[in-house]
């Protein structure tokens, strides 16, 4: 029909058939996207176990890296851009290129090739890596690749080579003969561990605080000489203990902050570690570069600091062994000098051993002692005591010193024994020669008796001449006033001898105990020695001859010439007192040199040119016990009212005073010889100058003080007496307080240098203080001694001894305010 379109009609079975056909194409579809989204899933799951694999991923076709996990990126410090398309050659090292090529054909191949080989790897900071490669052939993006595993022991390859390197120290601790050798094996050893050209050791001593070098390889510095701490990078990291890289940047900061100063020529990098001993730093490690090809990191900063414990250890025990070394040979020097003889013995007294000389004094030869026991060779007091010290040093373990004395060669010697453990069952015995010792002690304790029985008599007459003075003074003022008709005029005259005996009693005395140190002049003894004997020989029976032989051509010495006439009249008196039924008395002078160690001289006598002289009698002679107590204060061996004792220790005072000494030669029956030694000058005899000095005042304000009211009141009536104004002070502090009113109107100070409280000296000081121009007298009980000698180079004008009399005082004073007149 026309206009009509005609439709085929489907049969009923076709259509149900379509239908199922896309019902099953629907649930394949449906099923793909299934299986499509679970292998989506599956290659993701894939990449992100790869990805975060542990060890490197890396697939390369046709030679190109295609693939890498996040380690290799992390490991070798690339980016994915960086490294992908890169060949695989490029990053192996040179070395190990050969052997991956060979590999790698092996394997595309199908043929058996090599697994677990090591080969390195460079980072792209061009450090060296190193891996272990497990690989295998794949199908990637439809050809053939090779998918490698790398397990990076970089860090397990270099703790073994560490520790390697700390073995091999301790081997080289162990080999080396000295220090500079196992310096050079330490250089050595961490050479092979990082680029060590410039290198060096520096090690620092605590108690002298200076820092060394002993070991230092550079290229362009000389080894620094020792030297104290400065602020250079060594004593940086010595300072505060910790490892330093300092790199250009740090070093300015460091710089900048004031914490160093550059020391020698600057480095690129400087790597320095402390060499620590139980966290005491004893130095430090240093390793610098001065090219910038070549860098430090922190890997070769962990390399020193893994290898420094070794070495501080492997250096402090060779300088422990060094020390001992030098420890043994001063040891056995120190033995070899010591004249000790010594013996090692064990506890049933057997002698081991010896170190004697040959010419040493025993009983028999040394050699003839070993094996032998103490009883078959000593006499049987001394094996017996021997063997009493080796059982109390075993028994106790400490030391044990006792002393004997011995007869060799028919001398009388006396031996000082020292018993110490040596072992658990052997002691060592030392054994010294003593006998000059003792005579030296004897010395010395015999000049301590002298000084103490010095200081108590000088103790003695102070107080003596306090009380004399007032008695003096006033016997002698008031026999000025009475005139010799006077009814009482003899009474005070015998009070004022009485008083002047006294006084000569103590100042015995104050010679005893030393001498006018400031009125001492240049003397000439043959003089003084005649006129001596001038005046005494009415004294000597005429059955005793006296000679003199006096060397005309001897020098003067610095002496006071009446303390030496009264030595010289002592020693001749006593050697008169000596001969009763008649003799010779003799005397005689010289020069002489005293040296070290001189026999004839006192410990502390010091060396030089001395003048000697000899007082010789042929008298009855003294033993050894009246020897060694003539010195001393009221010892006499004459009969009682014969003499005070006095003589000899005022001779032995007076000489001691001029620092000299005396010695005495005598035997019972055979006479004695004292010899007196003094120092000479050399200096022209002094001449005496006499002036007359005026006597009254002139209305001038005298300040006494003193703290002897009696002696404040003598002074005050005699001052008043003769044109003087007179204050009193009883003490240095009334005296100070007085002073500082009245220090303008004083004309001259008399101060007792001994009072309570505040004395001479100081009160003195402080009156200066305020008046640096003021003039004073001293006066005192004690003699002219170095404390008074002191006070007076401290500005005091004037000296005046206990007791005076009153014209004595009243000159001392018109000396001191005229002193042009």
């Amino acid at each position: 029909m026309k206009g009509k379109t005609l439709v085929r009609q489907t049969p009923a079975g076709e259509a149900e058939k379509l239908k199922q056909l896309k019902s099953r194409v629907r649930k394949r579809t449906r099923e793909l996207v299934t299986v499509n989204r679970a292998l989506q899933e599956s290659e993701e799951r894939y990449r992100e176990l790869v990805s975060n694999m542990p060890n490197g991923v890396l697939v390369q076709k046709q030679g190109r890296i295609v693939f890498v996990n996040a380690n290799i990126l992390a490991t070798f410090d690339f980016t994915l851009e960086e490294i992908l398309g890169k060949s695989v050659l490029d990053v192996i090292h040179p070395a190990d290129r050969e052997i991956v090529e060979k590999n790698m054909a092996l394997r595309l191949a199908d043929k058996q090739a090599a697994q677990g080989y090591e080969i390195r790897i460079a980072t792209r900071k061009g450090e060296w890596r190193t891996v272990v490669i497990q690989a295998k052939k794949i199908i990637y993006d439809n050809e053939p690749a090779i998918l490698s595993v790398l397990s990076d022991i970089t860090d397990k390859r270099r703790s073994e080579i560490i520790q390697d390197a700390v073995y091999k120290i301790s081997e080289a601790t162990q080999l080396a003969n000295d220090l500079p050798e196992l310096y050079r094996s330490i250089h050595h050893i961490i050479s092979g561990l990082m680029c060590t050209e410039n290198f060096y050791i520096a090690l620092f001593e605590r108690d002298s605080g200076m820092l060394s070098f002993p070991y230092f390889v550079d290229e362009f510095d000389e080894t620094p000489q020792t030297r104290g701490l400065k602020k250079g990078l060594t004593e940086y990291v010595l300072r505060t203990g910790i490892p330093l890289l300092a790199t250009p940047e740090i070093l300015s900061e460091l710089e900048k902050k004031g914490e160093i100063e550059l020391i020698g020529t600057p480095s690129i990098d400087w790597l320095g570690v402390p060499l620590k001993i139980r966290e005491k730093t004893i130095g430090v490690l240093v390793a610098q570069t001065y090219s910038a090809g070549l860098r430090y990191g922190p890997d070769e900063k962990n390399i020193l600091i893994f290898v420094s414990n070794q070495v501080a250890w492997a250096i402090e025990r060779k300088r422990a062994e060094a020390n001992l070394r030098r420890s043994e040979q001063k040891n056995r020097a120190v033995l070899s000098a010591i004249p000790d003889l010594m013996f090692r013995l064990d506890k049933d007294g057997v002698f081991l051993d010896y170190k004697a000389d040959k010419d040493s004094d025993l009983l028999m030869k040394p050699e003839m002692f070993l094996g032998r026991k103490v009883v078959d060779v000593l006499p049987p007091w001394l094996a017996d005591l021997t063997m009493k010290n080796i059982c109390r040093t075993l028994q106790t373990k400490s030391l044990q010193i006792y002393e004997y004395e011995v007869n060799i060669n028919g001398q009388l010697q006396n031996e000082e024994a020292r018993c110490v453990l040596c072992g658990n069952d052997e002691v060592l015995v030392l054994i010294r020669n003593v006998t000059e010792k003792r005579r030296l002690e004897q010395q010395v304790l015999q000049a301590q008796k002298m000084e103490s029985l010095g200081t108590l008599a000088g103790g003695i007459a102070h107080d003596f001449n306090n009380i004399l003075a007032g008695i003096l003074g006033y016997a002698s003022f008031l026999k000025s006033k009475i005139g010799a008709s006077h009814a009482f005029f003899k009474y005070v005259d015998t009070i004022e001898r009485s008083a002047v005996r006294a006084a000569d009693l103590t100042s015995k005395l104050l010679a005893f105990t030393r001498g006018d140190k400031v009125n001492y002049k240049p003397l000439n003894i043959n003089k003084l020695i005649k006129e001596t004997l001038e005046i005494i020989l009415h004294t000597i029976d005429k059955s005793i001859s006296v000679e003199t032989k006096l060397d005309e051509s001897l020098p003067t010495i610095m002496a006071d010439a009446g303390q030496i006439q009264q030595v010289v009249m002592n020693l001749c008196v006593n050697a008169r007192d000596a001969m009763s039924g008649g003799g010779k008395l003799s005397i005689a002078t010289a020069t002489v040199v005293i040296g070290a160690n001189d026999p004839k001289a006192p410990a502390d006598a010091k060396t030089g040119t001395y003048l000697k002289m000899s007082v010789t009698d042929s008298g009855s002679g003294m033993d050894q016990d009246v020897l060694t107590r003539i010195f001393d204060p009221f010892f006499t061996t004459k009969d009682k009212g014969q003499g005070s004792g006095l003589g000899l220790s005022v001779v032995y005072g007076i000489v001691k005073g001029h620092e000299g000494f005396v010695t005495v030669s005598s035997q019972s029956g055979q006479g004695t010889v004292f010899s007196v030694y003094f120092p000479v000058s050399g200096k022209p005899e002094a001449q005496e100058i006499w002036t007359a000095e005026p006597l009254r005042g002139r209305g001038e304000l005298i300040f006494v003080v003193d703290d002897e009211s009696d002696i404040r009141d003598f002074i005050r009536d005699v001052l008043q007496s003769h044109g003087y104004r007179v204050l009193l002070a009883a003490d240095g502090d009334q005296a100070f307080d007085i002073y500082q009113v009245r220090s303008q109107d004083i004309a001259l100070v008399i101060m007792d240098m001994v009072m309570p409280e505040m004395g001479g000296e100081e009160t003195f000081l402080k009156m200066k203080k305020i008046n640096p121009g003021i003039k004073a007298l001293l006066s005192t009980g004690y003699s002219q001694d170095g404390r008074v000698s002191e006070i007076l180079s401290k500005g005091v004008m004037g000296f005046i001894q206990k007791p005076y009399d009153f014209n004595q005082l009243l000159a001392k004073i018109r000396q001191i305010l005229d002193p042009g007149e």
